[in-house]
């Protein structure tokens, strides 16, 4: 099997008979180290979820990265390089919003303070990961945007915003290249030696038009037609300036026409705007990967999906010790050499609690005797005792192998909290709440109970108003 037909993400390939698009070869990704930084519309969301399940360090935070269009990315950038905050207030209301930022938005006394504060945090934490990031991705939604009539800038997300307060542009691709241009400088303003990988999300976008030229269109039809303008623009950015270390990825191309008689766009019936079946970013970044990663990666990456997955556990569970152990022994032999030359950490991470679940720790421990998640343990055991109240982010299989080497059920108050709040309102039998409430409990500490998330989720509990000193990330 070459590496052009491997698989290295899990469910990603639809048909071996399909149009395949021909990817030329740019091999910029050599291990676990190389980090990334997500940004655009929301297809950048999918990109860098299946970036981190693979165990690269994949950076998107939402109130941040979300941009459909390159103008707002660009009025972005420039004020986070200028450090100024511009806010839009809603008239004949206590309601302010960030002009820049997607959904920041504060309402009453003292609402202006707040969303200032937010903002220098946002903003904080994106520029420490731009400047310590290696790949920048950009996902481009659309043309067209929303002008403030007061500012002349795009307002990222209306939120609610009065139709009078801004007006519907439309760019021409001179226009979206000009923009391409300007962010590129920014980028490289902040990070001289980075490599910029530009792409067109598959997802459609519905606008609806009153009284101008485009109010017969529908709304499929104008969509093409922005994707249209957008692929122009890059191709003229990239072909008209010195961009050497920028390129195009055809993730829309890749969906439209290679994927087009394997599914519809979306699985969702109500919607047919969003690309919601997973199967269909993994393809596609099966694909980038396969012709950005090196031979070595490769190798790696389809390893660790073929002799790590489910049925690595389900081994361990249904066959005889000794079976097991050589078994279990040539995982490890072969996983302790990718981790030598490529940093595999969340790999080995991984196999430290299948096997320690299965009661082979002591096996594991004699190839990464370094690697062993005692020291989390041990860090949380020494930073709580009994008399202290405790709340828990997270209730996955990470909160449970956490439970189950640590003191936390024995403090005197335990809670804990989650995005699923609503549909998994207890765990372990103590309530699970809403991550926006949390600040509200009498807690000495939160622990974070994520690895791949841990950073996002420090700053959307940091953005909630938990002091920092209560915050604990056990990997960062």
């Amino acid at each position: 099997m070459t590496n052009h037909d491997k698989i290295v993400v899990s469910g990603s390939i639809h048909s071996r008979s399909a149009l395949k698009i021909k990817l030329n070869k740019y091999l910029i990704i050599n291990d676990f180290t190389t980090k990334f930084f997500c940004f655009g519309s929301c297809f950048a969301t999918s990109i860098s979820n299946v970036l981190k399940a693979l165990g690269f360090n994949a950076y998107y935070d939402y109130n941040f990265s979300n941009n459909y269009s390159i103008k707002a990315i660009r009025h972005l950038l420039e004020s986070l390089k200028s450090g100024t905050t511009q806010l839009i207030k809603f008239p004949n209301s206590s309601k302010v919003m960030s002009h820049f930022h997607t959904r920041v938005i504060e309402k009453g006394v003292g609402a202006e303070s707040r969303i200032i504060e937010r903002i220098r945090l946002i903003n904080q934490r994106a520029l420490e990961e731009i400047l310590r990031s290696d790949i920048f991705v950009m996902t481009l939604g659309n043309a067209t945007y929303l002008e403030h009539k007061k500012t002349g800038k795009a307002i990222t997300s209306a939120m609610g915003l009065d139709s009078s307060e801004y007006i519907i542009k439309r760019q021409s691709v001179n226009d979206i290249c000009e923009d391409l241009s300007a962010v590129y400088s920014l980028l490289k303003d902040f990070k001289n030696d980075l490599k910029l990988i530009i792409t067109i999300s598959p997802q459609r976008y519905s606008w609806n038009f009153e009284n101008d030229e485009y109010s017969g269109m529908d709304s499929a039809v104008y969509s093409n037609l922005e994707k249209a303008k957008l692929r122009c623009a890059i191709d003229q950015f990239l072909t008209g300036n010195d961009v050497s270390e920028a390129s195009y990825y055809p993730s829309y191309d890749i969906a439209i026409d290679e994927l087009r008689h394997c599914e519809t766009i979306s699985m969702n019936n109500s919607d047919f705007l969003h690309v919601s079946d997973p199967k269909t970013p993994n393809y596609i970044i099966n694909r980038f990967l396969l012709s950005h990663c090196s031979p070595e990666l490769i190798d790696c990456l389809e390893f660790c999906r073929n002799k790590m997955g489910a049925k690595f556990c389900a081994d361990i569970e249904c066959k005889e010790y000794d079976e097991v152990v050589e078994d279990v022994r040539g995982v490890l032999s072969t996983l302790k050499n990718y981790h030598a030359h490529l940093k595999c950490d969340s790999f080995v991470n991984s196999a430290w609690i299948k096997l320690s679940q299965n009661g082979l720790a002591e096996l594991y421990t004699q190839y990464f005797p370094a690697k062993g998640k005692e020291g989390v343990f041990n860090r949380v055991n020494t930073l709580i005792d009994s008399s202290h109240k405790i709340a828990v982010y997270g209730i996955g299989e990470h909160t449970d192998f956490l439970l189950k080497n640590t003191n936390i059920l024995q403090c005197k108050q335990c809670v804990f909290s989650d995005k699923r709040y609503l549909s998994v309102p207890t765990y372990y039998s103590f309530p699970v709440v809403n991550p926006k409430e949390l600040n509200s409990f009498d807690i000495d500490f939160v622990i974070i109970s994520s690895e791949a998330f841990e950073n996002e989720i420090y700053d959307s509990l940091k953005s909630t108003g938990i002091p920092q000193s209560k915050l604990i990330r056990l990997y960062s």
